[in-house]
């Protein structure tokens, strides 16, 4: 039988890789540290300042650094995997992992990657005004009516589905915050304040995305010779107006992670996580059990 290729998935921008960073070998440090110096030498961000401190110690360090951190070391884990035999049959990535999907696929530059996140901060900006959270151990249903009985409908969405009983939600953050707590008084396993400062994937994303649009139309964009699943609507994207229409759909339209991986699941062998995480992989198996997951750990030079 044929083998059907693997699906690579991209993680969101909001993980601490300093201790992960730790696990990994000289060689994929030294070229993190090539990659790292392109982006200070672009955009004077200094990454390995950041990945390099220590994660115990409370280090304040802007949003791009942070976000570039996460999005240069899944780029950079995303070649080994690749160098490590997997043959990529399509690209998904979970929310603005869409971006570092991209950049790996060729569609845009390492740069323009940089570029993309650095215009989002700058867009929408929003302080503490904005705020997501994850929520697990409650169904749909229930999310709605809590949301509902706190007359929290125009403050608070559900931007991300990930299975039956795990979402994440977004919109205001004291409406955010009240929510969750309301969440856990009914029984969640878990409800985690995400600390993003945006309202990712709801209409608050529309306001000034006009200076995204903008920035998005000056980029050189490639056809993809992978595709994109998208994670919105699980067309597959590749051409260059395609591209443009999804970096653009994907910040204010719901994120719908198990449609998805049941969109996909009968056309791939196994999954890929390009990251030095394994949680996507963990929350990708509640969905697809029966698959085969590839993560950092398991590729030769990077460990």
């Amino acid at each position: 039988m044929e083998d059907k290729g693997i699906c690579m998935m991209f993680p969101g921008i909001g993980s601490d890789y300093r201790k992960s960073l730790k696990k990994t070998g000289p060689l994929f440090r030294r070229e993190l540290r090539n990659l790292a110096k392109r982006a200070e030498s672009q955009y004077g961000i200094r990454i390995m300042d950041y990945l390099e401190s220590e994660e115990q110690k409370e280090t304040h360090v802007d949003l791009l650094t942070s976000w570039s951190s996460n999005y240069t070391c899944d780029y950079l884990v995303g070649a080994y995997l690749i160098q490590s035999g997997i043959a990529p049959r399509a690209i998904l990535g979970y929310s603005m992992g869409l971006i570092t999907g991209l950049a790996w696929g060729g569609a845009i530059c390492y740069e323009d990657g940089i570029l993309l996140l650095k215009t989002i901060i700058d867009y929408h900006k929003n302080g503490d005004e904005e705020e997501m959270a994850t929520i697990v151990g409650l169904y749909k249903e229930d999310l709605q009516r809590i949301i509902r009985s706190a007359k929290e409908e125009e403050q608070v969405s559900i931007a991300c589905e990930n299975h039956d009983y795990c979402f994440v939600l977004s919109g205001k953050r004291e409406s955010v915050l009240n929510i969750t707590e309301a969440c856990q008084k009914a029984g969640a396993v878990q409800s985690r304040v995400l600390n993003s400062g945006f309202a990712f994937h709801t209409e608050s994303m529309r306001r000034g995305i006009g200076e995204l649009e903008a920035c998005i139309s000056k980029m050189e964009i490639r056809p993809l010779k992978i595709p994109v699943l998208s994670a919105i609507d699980q067309n597959l994207v590749t051409s260059g107006s395609q591209i443009r229409r999804e970096l653009i759909q994907n910040m204010y339209s719901v994120m719908q992670w198990q449609k998805s991986i049941e969109t996909i699941r009968s056309e791939v062998d196994g999954f890929a996580e390009a990251g030095l995480s394994k949680a996507l992989s963990r929350l990708t198996k509640v969905i697809a059990e029966e698959k085969t997951y590839y993560t950092y750990d398991r590729v030769e030079g990077i460990v």
